[in-house]
């Protein structure tokens, strides 16, 4: 069973039905930090397609996390131990400007938005295409996402490419109705 936060927007699913839901279920809302499953789902897809690992380095594909992050794998970034932090730290407005890590990859647990957002740089870069792209083919049309209910906010172009918000700080990640967000979860 389900229940979101906001009761005008709320809805109770069980056994994949809607047998409730609140005024507001069809308007888009950020989801905040919910946008991680959605960045972490398209490591799972770019894993499926056989485009990297969860122990793929994260240096091989933006090379500004050489010299301090060489060690960094994606599964680090997937479960926030990464030790990552980036100019300004968790709620900068330049996640992708590397500094000191905070720990050695894997010895500790942080949630940490900078981090998120540069794993969704990092995927960016595998899929050479905006994440939001490859989230829409391969999940949201197949099960039957309304586009005009969804978005994924972005940081812009950044060395060719979108690069959609990993975490969902800055209002750059998720915008979802609630019945949308259902259909998500229900996957």
């Amino acid at each position: 069973m389900g229940l979101s936060v906001c009761s005008d927007q709320a809805k109770v699913i069980r056994d994949g039905y809607l047998i409730w839901r609140g005024t507001d279920i069809d308007n888009k809302h950020n989801v905040w930090s919910a946008s991680k499953s959605y960045t972490s789902t398209v490591l799972g897809l770019l894993v499926d397609q056989g485009d990297c690992a969860t122990n793929t380095l994260a240096a091989d594909y933006v090379a500004s996390l050489t010299s301090q992050y060489a060690t960094v794998e994606l599964r680090h970034f997937a479960t926030m131990t990464s030790g990552y932090d980036a100019v300004g730290g968790a709620q900068t407005s330049t996640p992708f400007d590397p500094t000191t890590p905070r720990f050695v990859p894997g010895a500790e647990f942080e949630y940490w938005d900078a981090a998120m957002n540069q794993f969704a740089n990092v995927l960016t870069r595998i899929a050479d295409e905006p994440i939001e792209e490859l989230f829409k083919r391969a999940v949201a049309d197949p099960i039957g996402l309304d586009a005009s209910k969804w978005s994924w906010g972005d940081w812009g172009t950044i060395d060719g490419l979108v690069v959609n918000g990993g975490a969902g700080n800055k209002s750059k990640g998720i915008s979802i109705s609630a019945r949308e967000m259902a259909k998500f979860g229900l996957l």
